[in-house]
């Protein structure tokens, strides 16, 4: 989509576009799951029958200059700007190669809104922001103010088709970290290497208040204990 030959008329104005928004999509008798990019990967399952918001991430965090003003999920960021789509025995891979710093992934299950499991990517045009007018009576309102300009960006997605033994997330990592390579971005890693360093953190316990026939004092909480950590 190159947005800078977008034109507009009328009074209105586009603030984001949603692309393909149930390209795959799976219905309420289908088994998969959908993954997005939290974190270093999350999956979600298809119809598990969880009534909650839908899954709404932008790609790298929120800008940091609307952070203040932005309510998200308790959500960790997408680091990586790609999403799919399991589904039996064939799964969709998608990576956003042009305009994933403007970008958010949308997905969500089944029975919250409508009777798909989907994933989409969706771009924002134009940035946009709440300004608080008072009126003569004291009454104040929020009105959304829209930047005047598009952003001149190619927003681009490529998709990929697995089948068979490739149509899980370990397929699509494989696909994602081949691809990586063949770019020169990942380096393949040295095979005759003998060891490989390992780095274990436990919490072990807390202090905790506690009592003994009435007397309080400060007792260890055990967090995890040594046969949980062997």
């Amino acid at each position: 989509m190159p947005a800078g030959r977008i034109k507009e008329t009328g009074k209105g104005k586009i603030e984001r576009i949603d692309l393909l928004c149930f390209f795959g999509a799976a219905g309420t008798n289908e088994k998969g799951y959908i993954l997005v990019p939290n974190g270093s990967g999350s999956l979600i399952y298809f119809n598990n029958g969880k009534k909650t918001e839908r899954y709404m991430q932008y790609v790298y965090g929120v800008d940091e200059t609307a952070q203040s003003y932005t309510v998200v999920e308790d959500t960790v960021n997408a680091m990586m700007p790609v999403f799919g789509i399991k589904r039996e025995n064939s799964a969709i891979f998608a990576e956003i190669t042009g305009g994933d710093t403007m970008a958010a992934i949308v997905a969500d299950v089944s029975g919250n809104i409508n009777s798909y499991n989907y994933v989409y990517p969706s771009f924002l045009l134009r940035g946009s922001e709440k300004v608080s007018v008072f009126g003569v009576t004291g009454v104040s309102a929020d009105l959304p103010t829209l930047e005047k300009d598009i952003y001149d960006i190619n927003y681009t997605v490529t998709y990929a088709f697995l089948e068979r033994e490739n149509a899980s997330y370990s397929g699509m990592a494989n696909y994602y970290r081949n691809e990586l390579v063949n770019r020169g971005v990942l380096r393949k890693k040295d095979e005759k290497q003998d060891s490989i360093p390992f780095y274990l953190d436990i919490v072990g316990g807390v202090k905790l208040q506690k009592s003994f026939l009435g007397v309080p004092y400060m007792g260890v909480y055990p967090m995890t204990t040594f046969e949980e950590a062997g």
